[in-house]
C-alpha cells in the first residue's frame, strides 16, 4: 500500500490495539517555570521510551506536545524586494544543511572515518545561510526572514487541573490485563519522578484502571457476602451446625474447582467470571441440600446414617443428574454464540457450567459420604431454631391443604398460570429497553465543539469556561483537558475534549449521572461553545461513544448533508435525547485557488510550483532538519502570522516563471471564499454521516431508537441510493437482542431435549418447562418494579432462569413418577410428591434469591450495571416457586391422566386423600 500513497505522504504506523483503543491511563508532566517547548522535550525523550517498553503496552501517545522546530519565519515584503521567491529558500536550505557520511582514510596502520559537517545547529548559524548571491553582494537567510526555535506547531493544548501540562496516554496492547499494566505504570512513574528535572512534576491526570480495581473488589465482596448469606439460610432452615457444614462444603470446592477451569481455559479474573461465581453461590448448594434433606428424612425414620444415605441417593439421585445437565444444558450454548454478546458473555457462560458442573459431581459423591458420616438424629431443638422449625412445619400443613383445593380446582390453577403468561408477554411489549445501563465509573468526558474555523485561542477560551464550571462542582476531583484531541492523528482546533475524575463513590452524595446531568445544565449556557458531558460506556471502547449512533450513506455529499441535518432537527425534539449532533457539517470556511491555466502557462509558471509556493508560505512545510541530543528536528519555513491574516495576503506571493520572472500569484490565479465539509467521513466505503445522541437517565433506548429510525424513513429519499443503518452501541443494542434471544429460544430446546431423554418421556419436560414460563414473567414484573430494564444483563438473567428454575419441577415430578410406579394413586402421588420437596424446594429457593441478593441491590463500583441481572434473576426465582407450588402438580396431573391406561387413573376423587 506505501508504494501507491505519494511521496511527501508520512509512513503508516501498525500498532497492536484494539481499533478503539483508548488510553486506559493519562499522565500529565507540567512545570510552570518551563516553557512547553521543554517540558514536550523532557517528555518525549525522558518518560515516553521508559513506558513504551513496559509489558503490555501497545503506544505511548502525546498529547499537547510543543516539539521543537527551527521556524523560518518568512518575511514576504524583504523576499519580494530581493527578486526571491520561496523556492529559492528552500533550495538553499536543502543544499547547505547537509550531514552526509563522507567515507573514511585508511592508512598502513589506522583508519579515520570521514564526516563532513555541513549542518546547521543554531539560529545564528541558519541566520548566516547565504540564500543568494546578487550584484549588491550575499543575501543570506537572516536578511528575508526570522529564524527562531519555536514549535512545530500550536494547534495543541493540554490543561490539568486548569494549568498547561503535556500528557502521555497509555494504550494497552489488546491481550494485556489492564490492572498489570496500570500497575506496572505506576511504579516506572515512581522511578522517574527522581530522574526529572528541577520544577517538574509528574502526576497521574486519568486513571481507567481504578474503576475496574474496585469492581473486582466490590464483587469479591459481593462473593464473601453471598457465601455468608446462603450459610445463614441453610443453617436457619436445617437447625443445625453439623448438618449445615455438608452442603456448605460444596461452595469452597465448587470454587477452587471453577478456578482450575479458568485456569485450563486461559480465561482472566474480570467482573464477568467473579459475577458468575456469585452467582453460581446459591446455586452449588442446590444439589446437596435436595441430597442432605432427603437423607435426613430417611435419617429421622429411624434408618441408619450409612443405610439412609444408601437409601437417600437412590432415590435423588436421578433428579440431581437431571438438574445439573439442564443447568448445563442452558449455559454451555452462551459459549458458542459468536456475536459481540457471546464474545462477553463466554467466559460467564462456562465459569457458572464449571462451577455448576462441580457442585453436582460433589453432591452425587462428597454430599453421601459426609451424611453417611456426619449426620445423626437430632434432639429437640429449643428456643429460635425450635420456633423457626416448627414455623416450616405450619408452613408446609398450609401448602398441603392448600394443594389440595388447588388440585381438587384444577382448571382455576391453570387458567391462573395462563394468565400469569400472558401478563408476560405485554411486559414484553410494553417494559423499557436498553443496551447497557449506565455505569458510575466516577468518571466523565466532556466532548466540546467550537463553530467551525475558530482558532485555537478561541477555543481555549471557552474552554476555560467550561472548566470553571467543572471545579466548582463538588464532585470534581482532578481534570485533564484537551485542545485538538486528535489521538493518534492530528485533531481540529475547533474541538476540545476533558478527562475528568470524580472523588470515590463513597465520598459523594450523587452518583455520576447525576453530576453528568448537573454540568450538561450549567456548560450549555456558556455562549460560543456547545459542551456535550457524557458517561463512559460500561465496557470501554470509545469514551466518547454515544448511547444512538445513526450512519446516513448516500452518493452526494451536499445533499447528505441536508438530509442529516434534518434527521438531527427532528431527533432534537424527541424526549430524553440530548448533545444531538452530525460529524457532517458544511460549514467550514475555505479559500478556493482558482488558477488560470492559460495565462499560467503563457507566463511559464506551473501549477505544481503555485502549490508548492501555498503549501510552504501559507501551510508550513519540513524544509530541512537538523539533529540535537540524539533527536532529529524539522526546520520549518512559513509565512510571518502578519502576512497571511487575510485572503488578500495570497495575492502578494510571488512565483518565479521558466525565464527567471517573479510571477505575482494575483497574475495568474483568483481567491474566492466558500464553505466545506470539514471533512468526508465513510462507512463501510460510503460517504456517510454519523449522527450521535445521548439519552437521559430513565429514558429506554429501545423506544428512542424505533423513533429515530421513523424519523430516517421519513427524511431520506425511496430509490436515490440513500439509506441509514445503526452503529456502535445502537447496532450492539439489535445483535445482542437477536441473540440472546436466539440463546433463550436454544436453551428451551435443549433443557426439553434433555430432559425428554432422561424421563423418557415427551410430556414430562412439558411440565418441568412451565416453571420456565412462570419465571420469565416474574423477571418482567420486578424489572418493572424497580424500574430497571430489559438490558443485556437482564437478558442474560432469563436465559439463566430456563436452567435454575427447572429444578423444582423436577424434584417435583420425578419423584411424583417414583412413587405412582411404586402402585400410589396418580392424585396421591402428585400431592404426595409436592408435600415432600416442599421444603428443599423452599430451602433451595431462599438460597439462590438470597445469594444473588447482594448482586440484586447494585452496591459497589458498577454495582448498578449488573443489578438488572440479580433483580431479573432473584424475581424470575420468587415468583416462579411460588406458582410451582401449585401450577406445576396442576399440569402433571392434567397431563398425566391424558396418558393414563387404566380408568382407575382417569377418575377425578370427589373428595382429596390427606397427605401422608
Amino acid at each position: 500500500a506505501r508504494q501507491a500513497l505519494n511521496s511527501d505522504v508520512e509512513e503508516p504506523i501498525v500498532s497492536k490495539q484494539d481499533a478503539d483503543a483508548q488510553p486506559i491511563m493519562w499522565f500529565a508532566l507540567s512545570g510552570e517555570d518551563h516553557d512547553q517547548i521543554y517540558i514536550s522535550t523532557v517528555a518525549e525523550s525522558q518518560i515516553r521510551d521508559r513506558l513504551s517498553k513496559l509489558p503490555g503496552v501497545s503506544s505511548v501517545l502525546l498529547g499537547g506536545e510543543r516539539r521543537m522546530s527551527m521556524r523560518v519565519w518568512i518575511d514576504n515584503v524583504k523576499l519580494t524586494a530581493h527578486q526571491l521567491t520561496v523556492a529559492d529558500v528552500a533550495a538553499a536550505l536543502r543544499r547547505e544543511n547537509v550531514d552526509i557520511p563522507s567515507g573514511r582514510v585508511e592508512g598502513d596502520q589506522t583508519e579515520f572515518s570521514v564526516r563532513t559537517l555541513g549542518e546547521l545547529k543554531t539560529p545564528e548559524e541558519y541566520g548566516a545561510l547565504i540564500v543568494a548571491e546578487i550584484n549588491e553582494g550575499l543575501i543570506r537567510l537572516r536578511d528575508i526572514a526570522r529564524v527562531e526555535v519555536g514549535p512545530e506547531t500550536v494547534r495543541k493544548l493540554v490543561h490539568f487541573n486548569q494549568k498547561a501540562a503535556v500528557g502521555l496516554g497509555i494504550v494497552k496492547q489488546s491481550n494485556a490485563n489492564t490492572l498489570d499494566v496500570a500497575r506496572a505504570l505506576k511504579e516506572e512513574m515512581e522511578k522517574i519522578r527522581p530522574t526529572l528535572p528541577p520544577g517538574l512534576d509528574l502526576e497521574i491526570a486519568f486513571d481507567g484502571s481504578i474503576y475496574v480495581e474496585r469492581a473486582l473488589a466490590d464483587v469479591n465482596q459481593t462473593i464473601l457476602e453471598a457465601i455468608a448469606l446462603v450459610v445463614i439460610i441453610i443453617f436457619l432452615f436445617l437447625g443445625s451446625l453439623r448438618a449445615t457444614i455438608i452442603p456448605a462444603t460444596a461452595i469452597p470446592v465448587s470454587i477452587v474447582g471453577s478456578f482450575s477451569v479458568l485456569y485450563y481455559l486461559d480465561f482472566s479474573v474480570n467482573t464477568l467470571t467473579m459475577m458468575g461465581l456469585t452467582l453460581a453461590i446459591g446455586l452449588v448448594v442446590d444439589d446437596a441440600i435436595v441430597v442432605l434433606e432427603n437423607i435426613t428424612r430417611w435419617i429421622e425414620g429411624g434408618t441408619e446414617p450409612r443405610r439412609a444415605a444408601h437409601k437417600g441417593m437412590d432415590q435423588i439421585a436421578f433428579a440431581v443428574i437431571a438438574s445439573t445437565i439442564s443447568i448445563l444444558a442452558v449455559f454451555l450454548p452462551l459459549a458458542f454464540l459468536t456475536d459481540k454478546t457471546g464474545r462477553l458473555f463466554r467466559e460467564f457462560g462456562i465459569t457458572v457450567a464449571a462451577a455448576v458442573a462441580i457442585s453436582g459431581f460433589v453432591a452425587l459423591t462428597l454430599s453421601p459420604m459426609l451424611c453417611a458420616r456426619v449426620l445423626r438424629r437430632e434432639r429437640a431443638s429449643t428456643g429460635f431454631k425450635r420456633a423457626f422449625a416448627h414455623g416450616v412445619e405450619r408452613l408446609a400443613e398450609a401448602y398441603g391443604s392448600a394443594l389440595q383445593w388447588a388440585l381438587a380446582h384444577r382448571i382455576w390453577v391453570l387458567a391462573l398460570g395462563i394468565g400469569w403468561v400472558a401478563l408476560g408477554v405485554l411486559a414484553l411489549e410494553t417494559i423499557s429497553r436498553e443496551f447497557i445501563p449506565t455505569a458510575d465509573r466516577s468518571a466523565v468526558v466532556t466532548i466540546m465543539q467550537a463553530p467551525e474555523g475558530s482558532t485555537i485561542d478561541y477555543t481555549a477560551r471557552y474552554m476555560k469556561q467550561a472548566e470553571d464550571i467543572l471545579f466548582e462542582t463538588p464532585e470534581v476531583l482532578r481534570s485533564f483537558a484537551v485542545v485538538a484531541p486528535g489521538l493518534g492523528g492530528p485533531g481540529r482546533v475547533s474541538e476540545a475534549a476533558m478527562f475528568t475524575s470524580l472523588v470515590p463513590w463513597e465520598e459523594r452524595d450523587r452518583v455520576q449521572h447525576e453530576v453528568v446531568d448537573d454540568l450538561r445544565e450549567r456548560m450549555q449556557k456558556i455562549p460560543g461553545l456547545r459542551a456535550f458531558p457524557i458517561n463512559i460506556s460500561a465496557f470501554g471502547g470509545s469514551m466518547s461513544s454515544a448511547a444512538i449512533s445513526l450512519v446516513v450513506q448516500g452518493p452526494d455529499i451536499q445533499e447528505l448533508a441536508r438530509y442529516s441535518d434534518e434527521i438531527v432537527s427532528r431527533m432534537s425534539s424527541i424526549p430524553g435525547l440530548v448533545n444531538v449532533r452530525s460529524d457532517l457539517e458544511v460549514n467550514k470556511p475555505q479559500l478556493e485557488i482558482d488558477i488560470d491555466r492559460n495565462r499560467a502557462s503563457d507566463l511559464g509558471v506551473s501549477v505544481r510550483d503555485i502549490a508548492t509556493t501555498l503549501q510552504i508560505l501559507v501551510g508550513g512545510l519540513e524544509l530541512s532538519e537538523f539533529k540535537l541530543g540524539g533527536e532529529t528536528y524539522d526546520v520549518i519555513g512559513r509565512l510571518d502570522a502578519g502576512a497571511r491574516s487575510s485572503p488578500h495576503d495570497l495575492y502578494q506571493l510571488n512565483i518565479r516563471s521558466e525565464s527567471g520572472e517573479m510571477i505575482s500569484l494575483a497574475s495568474v490565479a483568483r481567491v474566492r471564499e466558500s464553505v466545506t465539509p470539514r471533512g468526508v467521513p465513510h462507512f463501510d466505503r460510503q460517504r456517510s454521516a454519523t449522527i450521535t445522541a445521548s439519552l437521559l437517565d430513565g429514558y429506554g433506548l429501545g423506544s428512542a431508537l424505533e423513533r429515530v429510525r421513523t424519523i430516517a424513513d421519513e427524511v431520506l429519499p425511496r430509490g436515490q441510493g440513500y439509506q441509514a443503518v445503526f452503529s456502535g452501541e445502537s447496532e450492539d443494542f439489535y445483535e445482542s437482542g437477536n441473540a440472546l434471544f436466539f440463546a433463550y429460544f436454544l436453551a428451551v430446546v435443549i433443557v426439553y431435549l434433555t430432559l425428554a431423554a432422561q424421563f423418557e418421556s415427551f410430556l414430562d419436560p412439558i411440565t418441568i418447562l412451565v416453571a420456565v414460563a412462570l419465571s420469565f414473567t416474574g423477571a418482567l414484573v420486578t424489572l418493572m418494579a424497580v424500574d430497571e430494564t430489559l438490558n443485556l444483563f437482564s437478558q442474560i438473567g432469563l436465559v439463566m432462569l430456563v436452567g435454575i428454575v427447572t429444578k423444582n419441577s423436577i424434584l417435583i415430578v420425578e419423584f411424583a413418577n417414583q412413587l405412582h410406579e411404586s402402585g400410589r394413586d396418580l392424585l396421591d402421588a402428585t400431592i404426595e410428591a409436592a408435600r415432600t420437596r416442599f421444603r428443599p424446594i423452599l430451602m433451595t429457593a431462599t438460597s439462590t434469591i438470597v445469594g444473588i441478593l447482594p448482586i440484586a441491590l447494585g452496591l459497589g463500583a458498577g454495582g448498578e450495571t449488573r443489578a438488572s441481572l440479580g433483580v431479573a434473576v432473584a424475581g424470575g426465582m420468587l415468583f416462579s416457586t411460588l406458582l410451582t407450588f401449585f401450577v406445576v402438580p396442576a399440569v402433571h396431573l392434567s397431563l398425566a391422566r391424558t396418558r393414563a391406561k387404566s380408568p382407575a387413573d382417569r377418575a377425578v376423587p370427589t373428595t382429596v386423600p390427606p397427605p401422608a
